[in-house]
């Protein structure tokens, strides 16, 4: 038997507020998840922003869900202050779970042999 091979793709998107980001990675992620074998895995910027501030600062975010112009200003303080304690953290941080996310992905594959 042999070994497949595989390949990570990633893909960045980013832009401003009402740019249509989200809805790119969404149709992306139909049209790579109607490929045979292919998997795609959309990781969120502001998710792991939220998360490491608190680890970082040891306080929790307080973010009005409701009021996206707040949310928004909210997150880009917390990642500004982030970077400002270690400029490179965000960058680490995202690399790191795009190579963990590709590790459970090629695992699962494996295992669905």
């Amino acid at each position: 038997m042999s070994e497949k091979e595989i390949y990570n793709l990633v893909l960045g998107l980013a832009g401003p507020y009402g740019a249509g980001c989200r809805s790119l990675a969404e149709e992306i992620g139909r049209i790579i998840n109607d490929w045979p074998g292919c998997v795609s895995k959309v990781v969120h910027v502001a998710d792991l922003i939220k998360y490491f501030y608190k680890i970082n600062f040891y306080e929790e975010l307080i973010i009005e869900e409701n009021d996206e112009a707040k949310r928004r200003e909210v997150l880009q303080d917390a990642g500004t202050k982030l970077r400002d304690d270690d400029p490179e953290l965000v960058g680490k941080i995202i690399s790191a779970t795009i190579y963990r996310e590709g590790n459970l992905i090629e695992q699962f594959k494996a295992i669905d042999k």
